[in-house]
């Protein structure tokens, strides 16, 4: 039986066929493709949030519960032109490079760190209702 499903799955791979990709996923690839931004204050903020994350990012590097979850499969293992993980020593390939940077992110996102930004936000008038940080984790 076993044998069985690998051969299927094999058998699917195998195939050339192209799974037509649905109208949302073709907006959205539209969308990022043809779009020219050419706002400066849009540069400007995302250069900003991306700060930001990688400052998050480097902060929960501080806590164990986050640096005990990173690291090759392997302990010792280097990727020749892999993927470096920001705050580590880690050089990893870069699927893996990239689930151990949103492993860091994601340890960063406490309700701690994010309900005085969320508080601004709302002061700001930038929501509707108030939002509160542990349901918006929840539900990621």
């Amino acid at each position: 039986m076993r044998s069985f499903r690998w051969q299927s799955v094999a058998n699917r791979i195998a195939s050339d066929a192209r799974i037509v990709p649905d109208n949302v996923l073709t907006d959205i690839a539209d969308y990022v493709t043809g779009y020219t931004i050419d706002s400066a204050l849009a540069y400007e903020t995302a250069r900003n949030c991306t700060i930001d994350a990688l400052g998050c990012a480097l902060e929960a590097l501080e806590y164990s519960a986050c640096t005990k979850l990173l690291g090759p499969i392997v302990p010792g293992t280097v990727v020749p032109n892999g993927a470096h993980v920001p705050g580590t020593p880690f050089v990893l390939d870069p699927v893996k490079a990239a689930g151990m940077q949103r492993t860091i992110y994601a340890t960063s996102m406490t309700p701690e760190i994010i309900q005085p930004v969320l508080d601004i936000a709302a002061q700001n008038k930038m929501f509707t209702k108030p939002v509160d940080a542990r349901t918006l984790i929840a539900r990621t």
